[in-house]
């Protein structure tokens, strides 16, 4: 039998039951990797160890796993670029050999301790959600296909978990559900790539009081996103973006390229004001003073899991700053337009505009653009 030995986020032993894919019987063995240190890498969530003389790391030493168990740890920590290395660790006052964990590339490693105790309060659930969607794709996909779809499988945990810790709103008409009023017979994921569909059996709670007999739908599974208007309150004007969109293309529209707002994901670990100021910056070359929030809501909430965080973004659109734009990594190919605001309302009312987040922010901007007249 093989002896791991884990460090960093899987001695949080919930994530360690996940990608295992059972519950532990007791407590896990505690151990100590010889002559390294566990410390932080920049800009991640996660740790990285470092070679050092006499320094010690702490983890957990995991023996008599399965080797469908191994399997599981090999596939989780794959998309992250490790690979098992034989290494020494004490357990009490034995020195055993173990494998562990380690980068095949270089990461940089910053001289900061990792904690997993602040990482568990800022970051456990997230992790832990994601590990479900990683750990379901076992079996199904190759490691390859995993790392392509791992940061939309974090930006994904980051949007259900805004999405659970959401409340009802004082004077919210709407049905309020407890335990018992969602009952999910069974859940699929028939289709895992950039985007996922999930196919889902379930009865509900209705009106009458009863619940519904069992019925099957199918939910396109996206993240959350933010639209950016950008809007000169002392110019009077806006500044939209044109991209193409596949979309259109496949409803098998005479013209796929679509006028909209500033537009794109919520990466994880970002806030939706994060993801509307690096937006504005990438598609638009823009810089915003200010963000004006409107109300979030879902896109199409019959079939699609997308939930928008609309914004206002008061900036300067001086003459000569529309141009090209885009992402060129994420194959954006963006051209900007500088639009009046007597230009603009005719768009909305000629049906010059098929973007509905931009409709809804327009209008709201028509209706209020003069109070943002005194924001500096």
């Amino acid at each position: 039998m093989t002896d791991i030995f884990v460090f960093g986020t899987l001695r949080h032993l919930p994530l360690l039951e996940i990608v295992l894919g059972r519950s532990w019987e007791g407590t896990p063995q505690e151990a100590v990797l010889l002559d390294h240190r566990c410390l932080c890498v920049a800009n991640e969530i996660y740790p990285a160890l470092r070679n050092e003389v006499g320094a010690t790391a702490k983890g957990l030493l995991l023996a008599n796993l399965t080797a469908t168990e191994i399997e599981r740890l090999n596939f989780y920590e794959g998309p992250f670029d490790y690979a098992l290395t034989s290494a020494s660790v004490r357990v009490g006052d034995e020195i055993k050999t173990a494998q562990v964990y380690k980068p095949q590339s270089p990461l940089q490693v910053i001289d900061v301790e990792w904690s997993l105790n602040d990482w568990a309060q800022a970051h456990s659930s997230v992790t832990e959600i994601a590990a479900k969607d990683v750990m379901a794709m076992f079996g199904r996909q190759s490691l390859e296909q995993l790392g392509r779809r791992m940061e939309a499988i974090r930006a994904r945990a980051s949007s259900a978990l805004r999405a659970g810790n959401s409340s009802s709103t004082a004077g919210d008409p709407r049905f309020l559900p407890g335990q018992g009023d969602v009952e999910i017979v069974q859940r699929t994921t028939p289709h895992a790539g950039f985007f996922t569909v999930e196919e889902v059996a379930l009865r509900h709670r209705t009106f009458d009081g009863g619940l519904s007999p069992a019925i099957h739908r199918e939910a396109f599974v996206a993240v959350d996103v933010v639209t950016v208007l950008p809007f000169d309150p002392v110019r009077n004007r806006v500044l939209l973006v044109e991209q193409f969109r596949v979309g259109p293309l496949v409803r098998g529209d005479t013209n796929p390229w679509s006028l909209e707002a500033v537009a794109g994901r919520i990466d994880a670990g970002e806030t939706p004001e994060e993801a509307a100021f690096r937006e504005a910056r990438e598609e638009a070359n823009l810089d915003i003073r200010k963000l004006v929030p409107l109300s979030p809501c879902y896109t199409t909430p019959g079939a699609v899991t997308e939930y928008l965080y609309p914004f206002i973004g008061i900036t300067d659109l001086p003459d000569g700053c529309a141009g090209l734009g885009g992402a060129q990594d994420e194959g954006e190919d963006i051209r900007a337009h500088l639009i009046e605001m007597d230009e603009f309302r005719a768009f909305i009312s000629n049906g010059v505009l098929e973007n509905s987040p931009l409709i809804l922010s327009g209008l709201w901007l028509l209706l209020n653009h003069q109070q943002l007249t005194s924001i500096p």
